[in-house]
């Protein structure tokens, strides 16, 4: 998917459409693209506290697709761990709670644990205390090898913790896809 597209889907985010739409339609896209390749679609199906000032590991306990085994939901829940060697693309959607405090809301994604092995990182300022404030983080395409994992980490300085979302109804949920592409 190309960059534009992305940005399109990050500016689409702060209106009223429904998130869960937009990440439907990657993985509609994933499908048409790339046919049977490795596909991991995560979710964490309630909210999760966010401490202020610090990367959070985030937790997806639920799948809504996993072709080859790449997530568990119990164990190293945060983790999508590749299966066949390749190299693999993905996207996140990473929505705060209303908090107008601190001045910034961060999400990246990274690779084998590391605090240096940085995939992709997206920062937005908070919408305000009545809005909510969603991150839509593209993880770029990169080259693994079987055994390595990509996890999607999240912070903000509010001064307090504040929560990612679980709300279905406006489709703010915290999500994580990773796909093949070659």
């Amino acid at each position: 998917m190309a960059l534009s597209t992305y940005l399109s889907l990050q500016r689409m985010l702060y209106g009223d459409i429904n998130k869960e739409a937009i990440f439907n339609a990657l993985l509609d896209d994933y499908d048409r693209r790339v046919g049977n390749n490795p596909l991991v679609a995560l979710y964490h199906n309630t909210a999760q506290a966010i401490a202020t000032g610090t990367w959070a590991t985030l937790a997806f306990n639920s799948e809504t697709e996993d072709t080859e085994g790449m997530h568990d939901t119990v164990t190293n829940n945060s983790r999508a761990t590749i299966r066949t060697a390749g190299r693999y693309a993905g996207q996140a959607i990473v929505p705060f709670e209303n908090n107008s405090g601190g001045t910034y809301r961060v999400a990246r994604a990274i690779y084998n644990g590391g605090s240096t092995n940085i995939i992709s990182i997206a920062q937005v300022p908070p919408v305000g205390s009545s809005k909510y404030t969603a991150l839509a983080l593209p993880i770029l395409p990169r080259l693994y090898a079987v055994n390595d994992y990509v996890e999607v980490q999240a912070g903000h300085d509010v001064g307090s913790s504040i929560n990612l979302l679980y709300e279905t109804g406006d489709g703010y949920i915290t999500r994580f896809a990773l796909w093949r592409v070659g």
